[in-house]
């Protein structure tokens, strides 16, 4: 799936964590049930409904800071189409102090 473009599938042992299952989500009945889309060690990309639901294993804090770690994590936030930096602009909280 595009969740893991450009991730090496060794990458992925960095978020696996014996005894930490991936999140495991049951059917609902009806036709908006709950369907597997993947599951790897760590990760769990489920479609929900109409929607998605990805679920990551973090290793601990430590660990997310280790520049492997750190890559693994913004490529496939990347993916998610979550934004790492704050795009260039007026700050939103700047906007507010205009009305004062």
């Amino acid at each position: 799936p595009a969740l893991l473009q450009g991730i090496a599938p060794e990458d992925l042992d960095l978020l696996h964590r014996p005894g930490r299952p991936e999140l495991r989500l049951r059917p609902a009945p009806g036709p908006d049930g709950v369907e597997a889309l993947l599951l790897v060690p760590g990760i769990a990309l489920y479609r929900v409904g109409r929607g998605s639901l990805v679920a990551l294993a973090l290793p601990e804090a430590d660990a997310c800071a280790a520049p492997r770690t750190s890559s693994l994590l913004a490529r496939l936030f990347t993916n998610l189409g979550i934004p790492l930096d704050q795009p260039p602009g007026i700050d939103p909280a700047a906007i507010s102090l205009l009305d004062e």
